[in-house]
């Protein structure tokens, strides 16, 4: 089961332009990944081949696909394969109810690791809560969380989104691109606000770039470490994102 995670956590970045370019029926190299709907798709296949049983779990209210699983001993686990190195989470470690389980993720920063705070409640919603530890200046600092909760009992045989229209998945803000580094536990970022166009280059480790007028060699320098782990020129990506960028809204405008 881990190896399998560990493999789609690894190798498949996240992005969210993949199935906007998809829609306007256009191919993205593969070495960018795509959404969390994709790596389910991966992850659920590799566990159904090992004679996992494996079904997919739907965010109870982002458009955010999880997976669910049992192992030799019929053990249920919670799995995430788009939260860089977070590890299978064991269901029944997250009992009594009210109890906050912290399971450590990437990026990790001067020893501090960004956390996954999880906890159960009802004994069907499983809330995940994640906190990301970032450098800034001289110490380190915890951006904004997000959350997540699954309804563990109502699994899903195919993809939750399969038939769900474009529209209603559309990005929020930003058009986004994340790569892991199991090595440096690390995560390395590229983001474009969909409103504005501002382009955002997001060391885990190190903190966050904004491109302002012209080029700084900071953000060039990030860019070029991002677009030489996944194997592609800074050109092409940056066309793909303004692309996508350019489909989202008007699929937000028109509906198509």
């Amino acid at each position: 089961m881990i190896e399998s995670l560990t493999q789609i956590q690894s190798e498949v970045p996240f992005n969210n332009c993949r199935l906007l370019m998809e829609h306007d029926g256009k191919e993205t190299p593969e070495c960018l990944g795509g959404d969390c709907n994709h790596a389910a798709d991966l992850l659920i296949k590799s566990l159904r081949e090992k004679g996992y049983d494996a079904s997919y779990l739907k965010e109870e209210g982002l458009a955010h696909t999880g997976v669910v699983c049992k192992n030799e001993k019929d053990e249920e686990f919670l799995l995430d394969p788009t939260i860089p190195g977070l590890p299978p989470i064991r269901i029944k470690d997250l009992y009594p109810e009210g109890k906050v389980t912290e399971i450590p993720r990437y990026p990790i920063v001067k020893g501090i690791p960004s956390m996954c705070r999880a906890s159960i409640r009802d004994a069907i919603f499983v809330s995940l809560k994640f906190e990301v530890a970032q450098q800034a200046v001289a110490k380190v600092i915890k951006s904004p969380s997000i959350q997540f909760q699954f309804n563990i009992r109502q699994r899903l045989e195919n993809n939750p989104f399969l038939n769900v229209p474009i529209r209603e998945r559309l990005p929020r803000d930003h058009i986004a691109l994340t790569v892991q580094s199991r090595e440096e536990e690390n995560t390395i970022s590229l983001t474009q606000n969909v409103h504005t166009g501002v382009l955002k280059v997001i060391n885990g480790q190190r903190g966050i770039i904004q491109k302002r007028f012209g080029t700084t060699w900071l953000f060039k320098n990030y860019l070029a470490s991002l677009c030489e782990k996944l194997g592609i020129p800074q050109g092409e990506l940056l066309e793909i994102f303004a692309e996508a960028v350019e489909i989202r809204n008007r699929i937000a405008k028109t509906g198509e």
